[in-house]
């Protein structure tokens, strides 16, 4: 797991995750903060070729999506912490720009559930 609801927070830049770059959100024009995260999980070279061959043998994406969520999840919870007037569009933005990291995973609507 990455964070948690009561993650810590720093300006954005100041977290060792972060970087000097400065993200407004789309909902509110503020100025975001980025959660303090935990690292994923180590996963040993076995459990990572376990995990793909379960992806690739999911044809229902939503499903495939379910196998990459639980970072997801928690990186959402921390997010909302931090920023709890923020919305969806300003954490989709933090987490491509900021974090560098792909939603290519999770299909539009996951993405919605999982923010609810």
């Amino acid at each position: 797991l990455r964070g948690g609801p009561s993650a810590a927070v720093a300006p954005l830049g100041s977290s060792p995750q972060a970087e000097a770059t400065e993200v407004r959100g789309e909902t509110t024009g503020e100025l975001l903060l980025a959660p303090l995260l935990l690292h994923p999980a180590l996963m040993t070279e076995d459990m990572v070729m376990q995990l793909d061959l379960a992806a690739a043998s999911i044809t229902d994406p939503a499903e495939r999506a379910e196998l990459h969520s639980r970072e997801l999840r928690v990186d959402i919870a921390a997010f909302k912490d931090a920023n709890p007037s923020a919305g969806l569009p300003d954490f989709l933005a933090w987490r491509t720009k900021v974090l560098g990291l792909s939603l290519d995973p999770f299909p539009a609507e996951s993405l919605g559930h999982l923010w609810e």
